[in-house]
This record gives structure tokens, sequence and C-alpha cells, in this order.
């Protein structure tokens, strides 16, 4: 055992000309090694030299275990080491195998080779990952900047203008509101037959464009197959069910390239179809709560086969999956009979990929009515804007709430508008329209959604003017209201907004118009409006 310390004392105890333990320049001063094992040295020691050593034999073994066991530890730590930043600039990313003779060896992570470095071209050492890309930083005084983080602690951050270039600078972290990264992120994907749907999320400074990098297995790299300047991308071309690994980077406005983006690991693969004729029946109800039954038709995958089937809740603005199942049934339990549901099923493959919902089985709630007050603010344009300015009135509405077929209401609306002339011939134009309608809801946010509309019916007009004629050589008018009915139809873009369960808040805009024989009289207008839900 002694020969074994002796010899690992020999090769870790001295570095340089120094002793690590009493810091000792010749063996002559050294306070703890013998002379003869001081800076390696490997002669047999003298009569003179031997009494010290078995005099103080045990302080000696106690002292170099100490120091093996200290070594020991060190060197766990040095393995766990991941970047070296060189003073010239370069960070090296890999693993330390060996520090000695007053240099530092590397496996490079990107090249895969053993690299040399010497003590006095290394900056410092790195032993946890860290992230390298370039991020957005907004200071507490209002100013941002961009950089790369290469160091940091409790107190500061270091940071770099150029990830190559030694010229550091720090920020207290309390000088510091907020960081985010300039890399894309939440990349997904949907699998096809032979493509993939991808998108992600843009980082906080929106890029020129991104690059979409893609792979097989195997020992290839990625290989850049695309660009793209919008969020999403359809990679084409790929083999049937074949695994693929897929990341993106961003390219900003210098034409720097980010760090990639999370990677995904996906196979083509042909989703299967969705369920059809789903229906549904109350099974038990106890107070405010019951048990459902939920059938449909078995769904086809055209190059596969489908499994099982998820079913989904849509209750309460929030979707709540409530299991899967293998046979076209499914019990559901213990649902709120005081919220209104939407039912809808979807079926997964043999490779875990799930299909498009279903349509809506239904509402199990009974149909709501939602009752709606707008006032409007309509703009003449075409041959209206020759004889009136402007229109102003309200619209009453009532609305079927959440029927049969997810997001759609129907509804009847009336109101009345009264435009401002502008030709001294009119002294009034007004509108009261009765319109059947129709909107379709898309949900944005739990409480925000963008509808679109359209309705038709009929509106009673009533025309109030004048006709000039020479009277014994004077100009005379006479007067006259002219009232009828004439089919109106329009279409418009919907916000609304839920307050709480029972409130709502809408602003509309749209196009609007009288069809009659000679032509449209139309308008654009804007909408305020407040509903109630019942």
């Amino acid at each position: 055992m002694y020969k074994s310390i002796k010899k690992l004392s020999m090769e870790r105890l001295t570095v340089g000309s120094t002793c690590i333990l009493c810091s000792a320049g010749d063996r002559a001063t050294c306070r703890y090694l013998p002379p003869y094992i001081f800076m390696g040295e490997q002669r047999t020691p003298s009569r003179r030299e031997k009494a010290p050593m078995k005099k103080h034999a045990v302080s000696y073994l106690i002292i170099i275990a100490f120091a093996a066991a200290l070594l020991i530890v060190t060197g766990r730590t040095r393995a766990s080491a991941e970047y070296l930043f060189l003073r010239s600039g370069p960070i090296v990313e890999g693993r330390i195998v060996n520090e000695s003779g007053g240099g530092v060896t590397v496996i490079n992570r990107k090249t895969g080779r053993s690299e040399r470095y010497a003590n006095a071209a290394i900056l410092r050492v790195l032993y946890t990952p860290i992230y390298l890309g370039k991020v957005f930083i907004r200071l507490a005084n209002g100013k941002s900047l961009e950089a790369y983080v290469v160091e940091e602690d409790n107190e500061k951050f270091v940071l770099r203008d150029k990830i190559d270039s030694p010229e550091e600078y720090t920020l207290k972290r309390e000088e510091v509101l907020f960081m985010t990264r300039s890399n894309p992120t939440g990349l997904a994907g949907r699998p096809y037959e032979k493509s993939l749907r991808l998108t992600w999320n843009a980082p906080y400074r929106t890029p020129r464009y991104y690059n979409v990098y893609v792979k097989k297995a195997g020992p290839a790299r990625h290989k850049k197959v695309a660009s793209s300047i919008t969020r999403s991308h359809t990679v084409r071309g790929l083999e049937r069910k074949t695994t693929y690994y897929v990341y993106v980077t961003a390219i900003d406005r210098e034409g720097k390239e980010s760090v990639p983006s999370n990677e995904i690991t996906i196979k083509t693969n042909e989703p299967p179809g969705a369920p059809t004729n789903g229906l549904f029946s109350v099974v038990k109800q106890v107070g405010n709560r019951f048990n459902i039954m939920l059938t449909w038709k078995p769904a086809v995958d055209r190059d596969g086969r489908v499994v099982k089937y998820a079913v989904y809740d849509w209750a309460e603005n929030r979707e709540k999956k409530l299991g899967e199942t293998s046979v076209t049934t499914f019990r559901g339990t213990g649902l709120n009979a005081e919220a209104t549901h939407y039912f809808s099923v979807r079926s997964i493959d043999e490779d875990g990929y799930e299909s498009e919902d279903s349509l809506a089985i239904s509402s199990i709630r009974k149909i709501g009515l939602n009752f709606e007050g707008r006032f409007v603010f309509a703009y003449p344009v075409g041959d209206l804007a020759k004889m009136c300015r402007y229109g102003l009135g309200g619209m009453g509405a009532f609305y079927i709430n959440k029927p049969a077929i997810r997001y759609v209401d129907l509804g009847v609306e009336a109101g009345y508008l009264a435009f401002t002339p502008n030709n001294f011939m009119i002294r009034g134009y007004t509108m009261v329209p009765i319109l059947l309608a129709a909107r379709y809801r898309i949900p944005v946010r739990e409480f925000f959604y963008l509808g679109l509309g359209l309705a038709g019916g009929v509106s009673h007009t009533t025309l109030k003017h004048g006709t000039r004629f020479l009277y014994n050589g004077m100009p005379v008018a006479t007067w006259r209201t002219e009232r009828s009915f004439q089919p109106m139809g329009r279409a418009e873009l919907v916000l609304g907004f839920t307050l709480r369960e029972t409130l709502l808040l809408t602003a509309r805009f749209g196009y609007a118009a009288i069809i009659e024989k000679s032509g449209l009289l139309g308008f654009v207008y804007a909408e305020a409006g407040i509903g109630v839900r019942f």
C-alpha cells in the first residue's frame, strides 16, 4: 500500500518545481515529503534520510493519504467539465481527460478529437452546461441589449457582445429586469405520409427568417432543408414510416444564426381518420352530477390501424381528457350538470398519433339563449354615400347558445338605423333590418374568440325626399315619403370577450347592403355590444 501511495505522491503531489503541501521550492526545505520522492525522484534513500522517515512514517502516510483522497475527489470534479474559455476568445466544449504538464487535454465534443491547451491559454473552465446562444436583456432602467452570457453567479452576469471575443463585461442581477433567449422554442410537428408539418414559437426579437434542419436516424448530420419567414413549415418529399430528427434556428437582423431550438423526433405517418356519427345519452343524473354513454362508428387509418380512442370534454372554457378506450363506446361519470359540455373523440393509431377531433357529439345542456344589445355606427359607401353622410342606431339579437355543432351560433337580429342626409333634397333615410344570422367562433384564448358572421333578411326602409320643378317660372319643391321592404345582407368580423359565465362583450366590423333593382345601397359599420347568457 505504501508503495502505491509513494508512487501516487511522485506523480501527483508536485506541480512544476513546487510541493503542493507546503509550497517548498526544493527538497531541502520541504516539511512533509522525504527528499528522495520530492520532484518525482526515484533514488534509494541514504541511512541519514531513512531515520527521519521511520520516525515520522505515520505522519507521512496520513498526509499522503489525505492528499491522494483530495486528488481523487478533484479528479471526479474535473471529469464533469464542459467548457474551456480560451484567452484568445474561442470556447471549446468537451470533456477533460488529462491535466498535467502545465496543460489540459480535452476531447472536443464538436469534432470528437483530442486537443491539448496550455494553462496560460485558458481563461476559465466551467464544469456545468450553459446556454451559449444570444439572449435579449431588458434592463431595469428601460434600456435593452443583446449579448451572450458566459458566466453567472448570485450577484452578477458576465457578458460578451461577440461569442468568440475575449472582451467581457458584467451586469449586476439587480440591474436586469428580465432575460429571454434568441432561439426558437416550442418546436412541434404533425406527421403525414411523406411530410411533416412543423410549428414553433418565435424568440422575443423577431428574426429575419428561420432555417429548418432535418436528418434521419444514423451517424449523418442534420441537413438544412428549407428557410421560412413564418413560424411554420411543411417538410415534403420524405420517406414513409421513417423517423426524423428536426430542429429550427433563427437568423437575426445581422445575419447571425441562433443556437438550435429543441429537437423533436417524429415519424412520418398518415394520421388516422376521425370517428364519425357520434351519439350520446344521459345514463344517470343525481343532483348536479350525471353520467353519459357515448358511441361512434370505427375510424380508419390508411397506412396502419386504429388501436384506441381518446374522449375529450369541452366545458367551462377548457378542454379535459375524459379517458381512452379500445372500443367504440365510452362511459363518462361525475360530470357537472350546471355547465355546457361538448364531447369529441379522436382515434389513435399504432404509432401513437391522434386524429383530428370528430364533430362535436353534442351539448348535453339544454339550449340556452344569448341576448345582445349593440350600438351601431354606419358609414355609407357607393350610391348611399351620395345621399347620406353617416348613420347611427342600435341592434338587438337573440342567439342560440352553443347548438349541436361546436362554435356555431344561430340567431335573429333586428334594429333601427337613421342616416344623416348630405343632399338638401333628402330629409331622412332610415332602415329597420330583420335578419337571420349565423356566426362561427374561433377560440383564441380562454375568454376571447374571433368570429365570422353572415346574415340575410329584409329591411323596412323609409326615404323622405323632394322633387323640384318650375311653377310660373318659380322653383317649387314637393315632398314625399317612400316606404318599402328590401332584401338585405351583411358579413362581419366579431371580437368576443366572456366576462364571468354569463356576461359577454363584443365588437363587430362588417359590410351590409340593401339590395335594390338599380344596385346596392351599402355601408360599412362598427358595433359595440354587451350580451347576457341565459
